[in-house]
């Protein structure tokens, strides 16, 4: 403790990601300063902006003033040596010297001579000289946007059960079309989304908070609830929710691939109550993409493939399963019954019986 005035800055850094499996790409970075925020943007040029990992990413905080930056830094060294003797960043960009000239003539990523890596970082901070008994606040965000999501078919879904448990069941895709994210259909780029994030802040973090205090309101046992909370981390990460609103959630996601396709029907119905209750409109979504899915004959699909709507012989070569059509059923009435929905279930009935005359005749 002290009563003598100390110099504060809290910094936060990201890394230019952005076409992190390119390496014929250079660097670029942009600052936006604005009264209530500054942000500054990672970018590259020079590559395909077709490519899946096409986009922008960037950091920000908010307030106008105290703040500094310094774009495109390479090394810890010298940079992380400067906080030690200022108060504040240099406010430079050095982007630039990320990069060099090719032999073609085009600008590129250096790339490191020790580990055949490309480095380009950034970083913004918020610099406050305390008194004694004094503090502060500062609100760091970061935000992204990249809109290039692709679909995919999985190549082996038409192998036996023998050649797919010889494979160890690995999935070989192969890029079908783009079917985007849904935040598209809201903001054109990140500058559009910083902005919204800025004039929303409140009431985003007000709604976050609310949904947790609901949550634990609960007089269930705190461990449940922690339990039940966990399975939002799924929720988001193993989601997926396209430009035309098609969701599902696939199933089994490792480190290194995914081994189910998304929305399965013998999974969901036991792994979907908290989707209906929570957030209906999306286990509808899912659960009309299985509708249009079904074959003349009542059959539905086992999962939904990665393009959201492709149907590919019942999915992962999984067909004919005789839990599946009354999975179907079930969960359509249940989530009538939940939401009370007449234009879902009037949508969904013909479905319904077609597949409740599938059980019947096969």
């Amino acid at each position: 403790l002290t009563t003598k005035k100390v110099d504060v800055m809290l910094t936060a850094t990201l890394r230019n990601l952005v076409a992190y499996d390119q390496t014929n790409k250079a660097f670029y970075s942009e600052l936006i300063k604005t009264d209530s925020y500054q942000f500054f943007t990672h970018k590259v040029k020079g590559i395909d902006q077709n490519l899946p990992t096409f986009g922008q990413m960037g950091l920000g905080v908010l307030g106008g003033s105290e703040i500094s930056h310094y774009l495109g830094w390479e090394h810890k060294h010298p940079y992380y040596e400067k906080l030690l003797i200022s108060t504040k960043l240099s406010d430079i960009d050095d982007t630039k010297n990320r990069n060099f000239i090719n032999s073609q003539g085009f600008e590129q990523g250096r790339i490191a001579a020790d580990n055949n890596d490309q480095r380009c970082f950034s970083s913004i901070a918020i610099s406050h000289e305390l008194k004694n008994k004094s503090g502060f606040e500062a609100t760091f965000f970061m935000n992204w946007y990249f809109p290039n999501a692709y679909g995919a078919v999985n190549n082996n879904a038409s192998m036996t059960e023998e050649e797919r448990k010889k494979s160890d069941y690995k999935v070989n895709l192969t890029t079908t079309k783009r079917i985007g994210h849904a935040y598209e259909n809201h903001f054109r780029n990140i500058q559009e989304v910083v902005s919204y994030f800025s004039k929303n802040k409140d009431f985003l973090s007000d709604q976050s908070h609310q949904f947790v205090n609901n949550m634990y309101a609960s007089d269930i046992d705190e461990t449940i609830l922690n339990q039940i909370n966990s399975q939002l981390n799924t929720f988001i990460t193993s989601s997926t929710l396209d430009k035309n609103g098609n969701f599902g959630i696939r199933e089994g996601l490792t480190p290194e691939q995914s081994w189910g396709p998304n929305g399965t029907l013998d999974v969901s119905l036991y792994g979907s109550p908290m989707i209906i209750a929570l957030f209906p409109e999306l286990q509808q979504a899912m659960m009309k993409a299985h509708l249009r899915l079904q074959t003349p004959d009542g059959e539905v699909n086992h999962g939904l493939g990665y393009d959201m709507d492709y149907n590919q012989n019942g999915t992962w070569g999984v067909f004919e399963l005789v839990d599946l059509a009354p999975n179907f059923i079930q969960m359509v009435l249940r989530d009538y019954l939940w939401t009370n929905d007449s234009t879902y279930i009037n949508q969904m009935w013909p479905a319904v019986k077609k597949a409740i005359h599938y059980i019947l005749t096969k």
